[in-house]
């Protein structure tokens, strides 16, 4: 009889253990993250007409309540920016001001591997919106959305301007952002986003950018969802698509003044509205 009981307790036991095991499975193999893409305009004050200085800090606490933050431009005012800042996972590429990228990724869970890197070419010193002056390209890094599960993210900023040298350099520029792709994530989960400074309406731009989601067999936001305007992100977009081991759906496209990035006086904190998706990760 004892022997029976012992088994019983023990098998009681591990019935327990399995079903809890299987609920955390689950749990832990699906989620959604809340993703910002938001070019700062952190220019230094004596260059910009925007009130940078006072709008960086309001753009800190605003920040906070998204999984990640994805930020460009972010140049003179970083120490501003993070007294706000509640983030345990932050990372910036450079500190030296309106001359470095700009480029900066914030997380409430951890992300692995960041790395830099600057665009192969540029256009303009001193013409064709200088891009030459700020060391542009993109940020890499893996995101661990749950234990030994990862999305690859790249946060980017291209060069800006409409001359052809402009956009011979956008056209290199992405063809290096791809052979980066092949080479860093292949097969695995990707998400692409940030001033791209592509046009909806210029044809020249529309090939640039189709060229790369069919390089990189990715998903454009607005073709998953129905944008209430084509134009939201005119310059700034999300692109992504799925890995072997992690499916990625959208299931929102919020507008910008859903999160109020605006000051006292309703004028926008930024020359840029925020971007900002809700995106579902799965385990396939």
């Amino acid at each position: 009889m004892k022997s029976f009981i012992k088994f019983s307790v023990v098998f009681c036991s591990f019935c327990f253990l399995f079903s809890g095991t299987s609920f955390s499975y689950q749990y832990e193999n699906r989620g959604t993250l809340t993703i910002l893409s938001y070019n700062v305009a952190g220019i230094h004050n004596v260059i910009s007409p925007l009130r940078n200085r006072k709008n960086m800090r309001t753009i800190g606490e605003k920040i906070n309540r998204f999984d990640i933050a994805l930020l460009q431009e972010n140049f003179s005012y970083h120490s501003l920016l993070m007294e706000a800042v509640s983030f345990p996972f932050w990372q910036k590429s450079d500190f030296r001001g309106v001359l470095g990228n700009g480029l900066m990724r914030l997380s409430k869970k951890p992300f692995h591997h960041f790395e830099t890197f600057s665009w192969p070419t540029c256009s303009g010193v001193l013409r064709n919106d200088s891009d030459c002056l700020a060391k542009k390209g993109f940020t890499f890094s893996r995101h661990e959305v749950s234990p030994g599960l990862f999305v690859d993210i790249y946060n980017v900023h291209a060069d800006a301007g409409r001359s052809k040298s402009d956009k011979k350099a956008r056209f290199q520029q992405f063809k290096f952002l791809s052979q980066t792709i092949e080479e860093k994530s292949k097969g695995r989960a990707v998400i692409v986003a940030g001033d791209w400074n592509l046009l909806h309406d210029d044809e020249d731009d529309q090939f640039v950018f189709h060229l790369f989601l069919a390089r990189n067999n990715m998903r454009y936001m607005c073709k998953d969802l129905v944008c209430s305007q084509e134009k939201q992100g005119v310059l700034d977009r999300f692109t992504f698509r799925d890995g072997t081991d992690v499916g990625l759906d959208l299931k929102e496209l919020f507008l910008p003044y859903k999160f109020d990035f605006y000051d006292s006086k309703k004028k926008p904190l930024s020359d840029h509205d925020p971007l900002v998706i809700d995106l579902e990760w799965f385990l396939k």
